[in-house]
């Protein structure tokens, strides 16, 4: 019950994110964020074991255009605090996320696990001025413990178990920095790699209280880039279809047989003869009736295709027919 109540609250939240992004200028971004990430506890305790767990979240961005400028107070000078330059490295993010974190202790193969709404600050820059791809960033990560719960394997699955050495509470508070490396795949898709350091970890030997450090591997999803490429692509491919368009198609109708009229003359059928000639007339002049009725994209030129390759080799003279199969 605790959990689905977690789940409505941070629906709404992220609504409320995607609602405030609609009315983005090309300064804001927004997208969604899917990882995995991987308790670390194992490296200070031998008798706990991490787990892997996901993490998805929504996001808002914002990059900056302009530094900081001050005048003079009688002159009529400016003072550059904070340059241009500086501050378009720069892009601010705002991350609400729900998470899963929880890790095993191995001698009684017990599992603590641990369901986070976030809120994450984050500062990403681009140390590089000709490389946009690579960026690394860092930031502050409060965590609100929506609800919590300790399993034991007893007949060959987990169970709930009441814990006196789990201390933890809903509605803990827990505090984190992220550090980390985000490389750009695409206007619309990056891997991000980073440490969650915990502020908060009191977990020991003991007892079981706060938040662990753990790693993450994440993809970050931009909307606003993905629609970008979709619209260059579709943009792309009016480009295509104008060019096109001031072409023209060829179209090669058939011949009868030779080797087939050959065999009907050899039988004295001549009627055969005469009714696959017209037939094949008449199929002809109708796929040309269709195409000047219903066909209005380009010029369009008709050739028997005995003289295909006159066409292949470009050489149009005394080729293309008319409406009678004339040349």
């Amino acid at each position: 019950m605790i959990q689905k109540r977690n789940r409505t609250i941070l629906f709404f939240l992220l609504l409320g994110i995607f609602k405030m992004a609609s009315a983005q200028d090309e300064k804001f971004s927004y997208g969604f964020y899917a990882a995995a990430n991987y308790t670390t506890i194992g490296s200070r305790f031998e008798n706990y074991v991490g787990a892997g767990n996901p993490s998805l979240s929504l996001f808002l961005s914002y990059k900056p255009s302009y530094g900081i400028n001050i005048g003079h107070p009688t002159k009529n000078e400016y003072y550059t605090l904070i340059s241009d330059e500086f501050v378009r490295r720069l892009t601010f993010v705002l991350q609400p996320s729900y998470s899963v974190n929880s890790f095993r202790q191995q001698d009684i193969d017990q599992r603590y696990n641990n369901y986070y709404l976030e809120l994450g600050g984050l500062v990403y820059f681009q140390p590089f001025t000709y490389v946009t791809e690579l960026t690394f960033f860092s930031g502050l990560c409060p965590s609100y413990l929506a609800s919590f719960d300790t399993e034991l394997m007893q007949f060959g699955y987990y169970t709930r178990i009441n814990d006196s050495k789990n201390l933890n509470s809903v509605g803990r508070i827990d505090l984190s920095i992220p550090l980390g490396i985000s490389i750009e795949m695409s206007p619309s898709v990056s891997l991000e790699l980073s440490y969650k350091y915990s502020l908060t970890n009191k977990n020991t030997d003991q007892i079981i209280q706060g938040r662990t450090s753990s790693l993450e591997f994440a993809l970050r999803v931009n909307a606003v880039g993905l629609a970008s490429q979709f619209t260059q692509k579709e943009e792309k491919l009016h480009d295509q279809i104008k060019k096109l368009s001031k072409g023209s198609l060829l179209v090669m109708l058939p011949t009868i047989n030779a080797s087939e009229i050959n065999q009907l003359k050899a039988q004295n059928n001549q009627e055969e003869i005469n009714n696959i000639t017209k037939e094949l007339i008449d199929r002809n002049i109708k796929v040309m009736k269709e195409f000047k009725s219903y066909f209005n994209f380009c010029p369009v030129y008709f050739y028997m295709d005995t003289d295909a390759y006159q066409v292949i080799n470009k050489r149009f003279d005394n080729v293309f027919v008319n409406g009678n199969l004339e040349v």
